[in-house]
């Protein structure tokens, strides 16, 4: 209505000596099928969960991919998806009862987590379109996700790619996204030391990191021991992956006494 008169919609409407007849509108279907849609985080979680399911991933792996994806989820997704998942909705996903009960336990661990204003909130690093690519890249390319997992947790084994049979870690922290690309950052227990006995200590005060060579005549791997913080350098070395913002608490979020792999 506008200004207290009402419109009504006219059933026949002429055009020339042509008179055309409405039909019954579809909104009403329309407005039906939208409400059917999945949220796409939900479908995205029922999706990897399946895929690590086919590619025969461990169990640890799993829960890992679950705890990460639980922990990206936004607001009152957690309790939604607790509905969808009470309700079968899980649209052209088979889910078998253990994994109808392993995502019940995550998205509920998660809601109660969110219960405690105390818990500090998880942030991604990925804030910018060139992060948000390298994201993409090492998620499809090597299926790890940002947050990485405590030795206890997990069973993500690293292997040289010249030599599968060297390993050179045991799970991760995290990836660090950064504006000098993707780097996968250790802590020291993390890592095969016995894979690493060629060390190349920069010797000076200025120097940001020292490096640790993999055995073997290919060198492929270089393993990356911060030794200071790059909270002073606003923009990044040239690189492949480099883009330059001008960060005010620089270019990446390097950690003292941590060690990467690009």
């Amino acid at each position: 209505s506008v200004k207290g008169q009402n419109f009504l919609k006219s059933r026949t409407v002429r055009i020339g000596d042509t008179e055309l007849i409405t039909r019954p509108s579809n909104l009403k279907d329309t407005d039906c099928n939208a409400q059917q849609q999945l949220p796409r985080s939900w479908t995205r979680l029922l999706s990897t969960h399946q895929l690590l399911r086919n590619l025969h991933a461990s169990d640890n792996q799993i829960k890992h991919h679950l705890h990460v994806q639980t922990r990206w989820l936004y607001d009152d997704e957690p309790r939604h998806f607790l509905h969808l998942l009470e309700h079968g909705k899980f649209d052209r996903f088979s889910l078998s009862q253990a994994d109808i009960r392993l995502i019940r336990e995550y998205l509920q661990n998660e809601l109660h987590s969110r219960c405690n204003q105390d818990l500090q909130r998880w942030r991604s690093l990925a804030d910018s379109s060139n992060r948000k690519t390298d994201r993409q890249r090492v998620e499809n390319e090597l299926f790890l996700p940002e947050l990485g997992c405590s030795s206890n947790e997990g069973n993500i084994h690293f292997y040289t790619k010249c030599n599968p049979e060297q390993l050179i870690a045991t799970n991760y922290t995290r990836v660090v996204y950064g504006d000098h690309g993707p780097y996968i950052e250790f802590e020291a227990d993390h890592i095969h030391w016995d894979s690493f006995p060629n060390t190349q200590a920069k010797g000076d005060s200025v120097a940001y990191y020292d490096e640790f060579y993999n055995d073997g005549d290919d060198k492929s791997v270089k393993l990356y021991a911060q030794r200071k913080t790059v909270h002073d350098q606003p923009n990044p070395p040239p690189g492949k992956y480099s883009a330059d913002h001008s960060r005010d608490e620089g270019y990446a979020d390097y950690k003292l006494g941590r060690y990467y792999v690009s």
